[in-house]
């Protein structure tokens, strides 16, 4: 060991030891001034839309048979109060069953697999349809995947047979 060589060793972790600090320094600062610029938060009173929300929920329990398209009929000033658009009904299903968020359901079994079929089960609500044919769709998944595998196998199986010294 000589002392050059003692001399950059020395140089080189004190020039560490105060890119850290900097470093530290400047995040440090940067957590204070985003800490400043940021808004605070908002004390909003909500009570009063709890309130109404409250009343459109007692209606509904107590008239189970109600629908939106009923609510709207008869008492459209808790939608408006509410603010809820009875033009937009929100359902990620939308009107097809067989399209859950928009996509064919087999499509959901067959690129998702059990993820998929678990997907379809809470979106369309036990929809027995929907569900059949993502359970096809995950079936066909497998049995493609699978065929496959066995295709790639075979290939490397034949190519290694082949190119074996005797």
């Amino acid at each position: 060991m000589t002392f050059a060589w003692f001399l950059k060793n020395l140089v080189s972790s004190i020039i560490l030891n105060f890119m850290k600090r900097i470093l530290i320094l400047l995040t440090s600062i940067c957590f204070y001034f985003n800490s400043i610029a940021s808004e605070p938060l908002q004390k909003e009173d909500f009570s009063a839309e709890f309130k109404k929300l409250n009343t459109l929920e007692a209606i509904v329990n107590a008239n189970p048979a109600l629908t939106i398209d009923s609510v709207i009929k008869e008492q459209p000033q808790l939608l408006k109060d509410l603010g809820i658009n009875n033009e937009v009904k929100s359902s990620i299903g939308g009107d097809d069953p067989m399209k859950p968020a928009g996509f064919p359901a087999f499509w959901w079994g067959f690129c998702l697999g059990i993820w998929g079929i678990l997907i379809v089960y809470l979106i369309t609500d036990n929809d027995k349809a929907a569900l059949n044919k993502t359970v096809k769709g995950c079936i066909t998944a497998v049995v493609v995947y699978g065929g496959i595998t066995a295709l790639s196998y075979l290939i490397i199986f034949i190519t290694a047979l082949s190119s074996t010294a005797y």
